[in-house]
């Protein structure tokens, strides 16, 4: 395998699956924008592709990586807030089976030693899937808002990189919970703003459960602006205690489960509750609602488990992060 001090001379593509190197290297060779990450060669018929985990990880999302059957590569576009359209750099990726260009991806692994310069390693040659070039997610931009992001799905054309170790797409998810019936279930009006909690969830949540409340009722108004009717529901299990969900949208059929932070142990713990309420309510659909955006992965496990994932906006809206729809607009 080459390492980063390799010396490229000729603009015919010569870098081979699994060679590394850095970003001056390729564009020295090769031309075309070295801070994109999306880049279109100036010297050849090739769309640099560059994927980098940490740097997605800290804008709130990593959708980039392989499926389970290491046949598609997903690869988030180029857009950093708003929504993601198909011009420059995603352009050239949907047309590039037209412009007769190849995609080249590299993925970064390391730093150059004693640098904060990013090493990539070339993973190989792709081709947009032609039957499904992309999906779309909703994903925080860099300033925290909500909004639609390409995810494009490549395919490998000939040899490819996968290595020991592959980053694995958090696209793809578990099989969605299953569904319990034959309990009593009665739809009640919704308690002032002050909910029931249990003592351990009490220390969990500490000072959150005022926010979580404050979050609550911002919703409530939110739906009834919405036309919707809202209730809670008491949740009677046989033999057991009655349960209180949060609030539910009986027009539209939508149980939530509220948090006031949108931390892991949050987010795991309200996808639990949800799950438990949702299969004794028939056909209940179910979402999680929460102050802010979570992490992508969170996100994508929610989808995975049939859950929305509603979320705040600027001023007093909201809107659903998953592909469910589970808010109304």
């Amino acid at each position: 395998m080459a390492s980063y001090d390799l010396d490229m001379t000729t603009p015919t593509w010569t870098v081979r699956p699994g060679d590394t190197l850095i970003r001056d290297q390729i564009h020295g060779t090769y031309g075309g924008n070295s801070q994109a990450g999306i880049s279109r060669s100036s010297s050849s018929p090739n769309v640099l592709v560059y994927s980098d985990h940490e740097k997605a990880g800290a804008n709130g999302y990593d959708f980039d990586g392989w499926d389970q059957s290491k046949r598609i590569y997903y690869y988030t576009g180029e857009g950093k807030t708003g929504n993601q359209v198909l011009l420059r750099g995603n352009k050239a990726i949907a047309e590039h089976r037209a412009e007769g260009t190849a995609l080249r991806l590299f993925v970064a692994v390391s730093y150059k030693p004693g640098t904060g310069t990013r090493v990539h390693q070339y993973v190989g040659q792709f081709a947009v899937d032609p039957d499904q070039p992309y999906l779309t997610r909703v994903a925080p931009g860099t300033d925290g808002s909500p909004r639609t992001v390409l995810v494009f799905r490549l395919v490998p054309v000939g040899l490819v990189a996968v290595g020991d170790n592959p980053h694995f797409s958090t696209i793809d998810g578990a099989s969605q919970a299953a569904t319990v019936s034959s309990v009593s279930v009665d739809a009640v009006p919704v308690a002032a703003v002050v909910a029931e909690r249990s003592e351990v969830e009490k220390v969990i949540s500490g000072p959150v459960v005022q926010k979580e409340a404050q979050l609550t009722e911002r919703f409530r108004y939110y739906l009834e602006t919405h036309q919707r009717v809202v209730k809670r529901y008491r949740i009677v299990p046989p033999g057991l205690p009655a349960i209180y969900s949060d609030l539910a949208d009986v027009t539209a059929n939508v149980l939530y489960e509220a948090k006031g932070s949108a931390d892991r142990m949050s987010l795991r713990l309200a996808l639990g509750q949800v799950l438990d309420y949702g299969r004794y309510v028939a056909d209940a659909k179910l979402a999680v609602l929460l102050p802010e955006p979570p992490a992508a992965d969170l996100v994508e496990l929610l989808d995975a488990h049939d859950v929305g994932c509603v979320v705040q906006t600027a001023g007093d809206g909201f809107v659903d992060m998953t592909s469910l729809g589970r808010c109304p607009s």
